[in-house]
């Protein structure tokens, strides 16, 4: 039941639903099934932006450059995904994947240790 809201999500928001099927790895034809109440002539997100949607599916977080920042934006908005700045380090992340993003942003800096400046920081993930 995840895989068929998500997919649901994904459509509504503009994504193609082949593109769906392959972020999703499901079939075409079941993607088809799952969202044929939903009619997407063209796919609102651009290249770019699915790439980045793919990740954070995948991953769960997305740590974006500065290039990459308004499109982040613009998926934070639609799709109700969360963009906060830790450390001078933006992360996107779907809220229910607030633990591996917070053990992302911890191995990409290799913190071992947290002293109170970086775990005010990465509560900002936690309380967001």
């Amino acid at each position: 039941m995840k895989l068929k809201r998500k997919a649901r999500k994904l459509v509504r928001s503009g994504v193609k639903k082949t593109g769906v099927a392959g972020m999703l790895s499901v079939p075409y034809y079941i993607i088809s099934s799952w969202t044929a109440d939903i009619h997407s002539a063209n796919s609102k997100l651009s290249g770019a932006a699915e790439k980045i949607l793919a990740e954070v599916v995948e991953k769960g977080y997305f740590f974006p450059k500065p290039a990459q920042l308004n499109i982040c934006r613009v998926l934070k908005q639609d799709l109700r995904l969360r963009l906060v700045n830790v450390n001078h380090k933006r992360i996107l992340y779907f809220a229910r994947d607030k633990d591996r993003a917070m053990k992302a942003y911890l191995e990409i800096n290799r913190l071992n240790y947290l002293n109170q400046k970086h775990l005010a920081e990465i509560r900002k993930i936690i309380l967001y």
